[in-house]
């Protein structure tokens, strides 16, 4: 239907431009033709005016050598610079090609006639009347005026022919312009009732889809609101369960805090006693121990303290999930050189090639993302430690529509297929004796990108580094 009519739309616009075309093609002859018509008029008038102006010439001469009184040649001094200007009022006129080659003949036959005026006016007033006389008998001057006579008839005739034909043109142009209009009027009134009678149709059809739709959204509005009240009563539910749950959360939360207390006040108190003890021990009877007893004593002094240091990661992994986030901007790349220029402070010995992407700022909790920075800086840090030069890169890419940031060694890496245990708690993939350490460092840092909504992965390959990355 909307094809229909737009077709139709567009067959009248195209009549309406060939209506309008032909109005503008009428009106083009019509003034075409008139103009015709006047350039005709005025170059058969300068025709006829050149011709007069010869004749008052010649009866001027004529009469002077008849009379030898000067005042019969004033017709002659005043038409004598009239033709120059009937000459170029022709060549400015004309533009019919045909005309166009008849006036240079035209041209040279008037002046062939005014130089033999010319002559008989020198011979009158130096040879006197009878020498004038007898060149005016030759009748030279007669022939040359009848040749111009009959150029400028035949160039009238050029000009009248030129008239009648434009005007015959636009006479026809009219003719064929009227029947443009006729017919193209009537092929509009056929295209508008058939625009009409189709809009009609689509009308009709328009208002039963209506009357279709209304049943429709009135069927529609009856389900919308039986699901309305089917969401609020799963609503009403899933609110309870929600109470549910958070009261559980609350108590969870508040046994992991018992928990917490009792990890930090009922083990360190045992482990404290143990330690001194231990360390009384080898101070008191150190002389009275042999070797093998000293050993067993240092290790189990070890062992506590490293239980200690352990329980410390443990709970500061617990806090992490607690309070809320103080975000601000954060210049990450100080923070990852403070942490390098510490390290390098403490270890000045080793040789480390150290690369900073300036100024990449992410906003963050300061104090979280420190720590965060810290272990991977750390782990970077130690599983170069065998290198004779290491490297540590810290820098950001675009990873999934996404700034990822990343640090990056050529340590020791590891295979990439005990990835999925990287950011357990006490997970390892080296062995406590090749590279010491809780670890709990990793764990610590998937707990603090989880807090800021991000995302921590690593790549590596054995021998040859590790790149670990994060978004915020």
């Amino acid at each position: 239907m909307k094809k229909e009519i737009s077709w139709i739309i567009w067959v009248s616009f195209l009549i309406m431009s060939l209506i309008g075309f032909g109005f503008i093609q009428g009106a083009v002859q019509e003034d075409a033709a008139y103009q015709q018509a006047e350039r005709s008029q005025n170059i058969n008038m300068a025709l006829e005016r050149l011709i007069s102006e010869l004749k008052d010439i010649e009866t001027g001469i004529r009469g002077y050598i008849i009379t030898g009184n000067y005042s019969y040649l004033e017709p002659y001094n005043s038409s004598l610079p009239n033709i120059n200007k009937y000459d170029l009022m022709l060549e400015n006129l004309i533009i019919d090609p045909t005309q166009t080659k008849n006036l240079p003949r035209l041209i040279k036959l008037t002046k062939k006639r005014l130089r033999i005026s010319a002559l008989s006016l020198k011979l009158m007033q130096t040879k006197g009347k009878d020498a004038a006389f007898n060149q005016v008998s030759t009748g030279d001057g007669k022939l040359v005026m009848d040749a111009i006579r009959a150029h400028v008839a035949k160039m009238q005739s050029r000009e009248n022919y030129l008239a009648h034909a434009a005007k015959k043109k636009s006479i026809d142009a009219k003719k064929l312009q009227r029947m443009v209009y006729a017919i193209g009027f009537v092929i509009m009134a056929a295209l508008q009732a058939l625009a009409f009678y189709r809009m009609n149709q689509e009308i009709n059809q328009r208002q039963m889809a209506q009357k279709t739709l209304e049943e429709l959204n009135e069927s529609l509005e009856i389900r919308i609101l039986e699901k309305t009240r089917e969401v609020t009563e799963l609503n009403e539910t899933l609110e309870l369960k929600v109470e549910e749950r958070t009261a559980q959360l609350n108590a969870v939360n508040k046994e992991l805090e018992t928990f917490s207390y009792s990890v930090s006040h009922d083990l360190r108190s045992p482990l404290r006693s143990i330690s001194g003890f231990s360390q009384a021990l080898i101070r008191l009877k150190n002389d009275q121990l042999d070797e093998e007893a000293q050993d067993f004593l240092n290790r189990i002094l070890n062992n506590a303290q490293r239980m200690g240091l352990l329980i410390d990661d443990l709970l500061k992994l617990s806090r992490l999930s607690r309070g809320s986030l103080q975000k601000e901007p954060v210049n990450l790349s100080v923070l990852v050189k403070d942490s390098l220029d510490e390290l390098m402070l403490q270890e000045q010995s080793r040789q480390v090639k150290v690369t900073i992407e300036p100024d990449l700022i992410a906003t963050a909790d300061k104090q979280l993302i420190d720590a965060a920075l810290q272990n991977l800086i750390n782990n970077a840090w130690k599983y170069t430690s065998k290198n004779e030069i290491a490297e540590i890169s810290f820098g950001s890419r675009m990873s999934n529509d996404k700034q990822a940031f990343y640090i990056q060694d050529n340590g020791a890496g590891f295979n990439m297929k005990y990835a999925h245990k990287l950011f357990g708690a006490f997970q390892r993939l080296h062995a406590m004796e090749e590279f010491s350490g809780n670890g709990i460092g990793l764990a610590t840092v998937q707990r603090i990108i989880h807090r800021h909504g991000g995302e921590v992965w690593a790549e590596a390959e054995e021998g040859k580094g590790a790149t670990f990355y994060f978004t915020l």
